[in-house]
């Protein structure tokens, strides 16, 4: 690839003393000595770029341009170093990127944002959504239109991939779940008084214990004792009720239940003071 002096290097000869020799054993460190002056001069060199800028300063020899003798031509140690000194170092650092999640359950057009820098210069974000991509933006702020109908409903990922312009890239990643095919809650929950029984006879104080549950989740449960809202809970409550300070005769008790879709449930019992 490239040529160094190794005919009649003065150096040290077996036995002692100085002399005259020849081979690439001399040939090779004198090679290594002029690429540890280019990354003396400039410590970011890459690999690449040291082949590169040997060859491009070395000394044409022999046959005009590449040869099968001279590689390249011999190396030029003096303009390989400054040729070193005006390379810019490499650019290594990939981006930084992050992606917003629309909402942990998404249905329809949602707008996803990413947010992404780089020690240069981003050059483009693309966003994918379960492998396939989105879309491709180019400048800041980097804001996409989503339509959710191309996942199948449930749990899918978002990926957001940065890019600079040396190649670097790095990626950010938040899972969703696609909601576009969601049936209507038509049904009620249950709910049920679990003391007193129903026709009980009661006096002093009464413990009444309410309890509900739905095929979604109970939202609210309400106590009514002869119409007046004595007690609310989520899903279950207890009161203490003094049945001493109600009149004698019979009583009702009612408890109902309420679950988000507002579809409700009442149970309803009575019993004697």
């Amino acid at each position: 690839d490239i040529a160094a002096p190794g005919v009649g290097i003065y150096t040290t000869i077996a036995g002692g003393g100085y002399g005259a020799v020849n081979g690439t054993s001399f040939s090779s460190p004198l090679t290594a000595s002029v690429v540890a002056l280019m990354l003396s001069a400039n410590p970011a060199l890459q690999p690449s770029q040291v082949d590169s800028i040997l060859a491009s300063t070395a000394d044409d020899v022999g046959t005009p341009g590449r040869d099968d003798y001279y590689g390249a031509g011999r190396i030029n140690a003096a303009r390989a170093v400054a040729a070193a000194r005006g390379v810019a170092p490499a650019d290594t650092q990939a981006p930084t990127v992050s992606v917003s999640a629309p909402g942990s359950t998404v249905s329809g057009i949602v707008a996803v944002n990413v947010s992404a820098a780089d020690n240069v210069g981003v050059t483009r974000v693309e966003l994918y959504a379960g492998g396939a991509l989105v879309a491709t933006d180019t400048a800041s702020p980097y804001s996409f239109s989503w339509d959710t109908a191309s996942r199948a409903d449930g749990l899918t990922s978002l990926v957001a991939k940065a890019y600079d312009a040396a190649g670097n890239s790095s990626s950010s990643t938040v899972n969703v779940t696609v909601a576009n095919n969601v049936t209507a809650d038509t049904i009620a929950p249950t709910v049920n008084i679990g003391n007193p029984a129903d026709g009980a006879s009661v006096n002093g104080n009464v413990g009444i214990t309410v309890s509900a549950s739905d095929n979604v989740a109970v939202t609210a449960v309400s106590l009514y004792i002869d119409g007046a809202l004595k007690a609310t809970g989520n899903a279950s409550l207890s009161y203490s009720w003094n049945a001493r300070k109600a009149s004698r005769g019979a009583h009702t008790i009612q408890a109902v239940a309420r679950d988000a879709a507002g579809n409700a449930s009442t149970r309803t019992i009575q019993v004697n003071r």
